[in-house]
């Protein structure tokens, strides 16, 4: 979770919940449901203001991201291996475009957009769990890291 400064005696903490974009619009035009008790955080499990399934379009989503991100890396690495001076150096553009091509995807063009591409495609997007409203760049970073850190641990532990 994203921690702010202490209030008062209370630590207030701010997290993202990926809801559909559908979802949003309605909650925008309609306002939440009458009469249903709502949960104090946007998107949780069970949030009535936001009731469309997610879970296969948030995998769908990560493999469109994650693909367009391998494949703009291949083009550095292919630009690498094509210049003369930088051959040597094709796995630092491999690793780097990857890393750069995910940074300003997931962090930067979501705070603009509202999504990435496969957010977009599959109709998701992050809303802030405290208001509903769009993240913040420090929030889509810190979300960004941690997923670097699943993929990684994944990775390292064998699956």
């Amino acid at each position: 979770m994203v921690h702010h400064a202490p209030v008062g005696d209370k630590q207030s903490t701010v997290d993202v919940a990926l809801v559909r974009t559908r979802d949003v619009r309605h909650l925008r035009e309609w306002g939440p449901p009458q009469g249903e008790r709502l949960p104090s955080s946007h998107g949780s499990d069970g949030d009535p203001r936001y009731p469309s399934p997610r879970a296969l379009r948030n995998v769908l989503a990560f493999t469109v991201d994650f693909l367009l991100h391998v494949l703009l890396a291949f083009g550095v690495t292919a630009a690498f291996l094509h210049s003369p001076r930088l051959s040597g150096l094709w796995a630092v553009g491999a690793i780097g475009g990857f890393l750069l091509c995910s940074i300003g995807h997931r962090i930067f063009v979501q705070r603009l957009t509202g999504a990435s591409l496969g957010k977009a495609l599959t109709g998701l997007r992050f809303v802030r769990e405290d208001t509903g409203g769009r993240p913040t760049v420090w929030q889509l970073t810190r979300n960004w890291l941690v997923g670097v850190f699943v993929v990684a641990a994944t990775v390292l532990s064998g699956f």
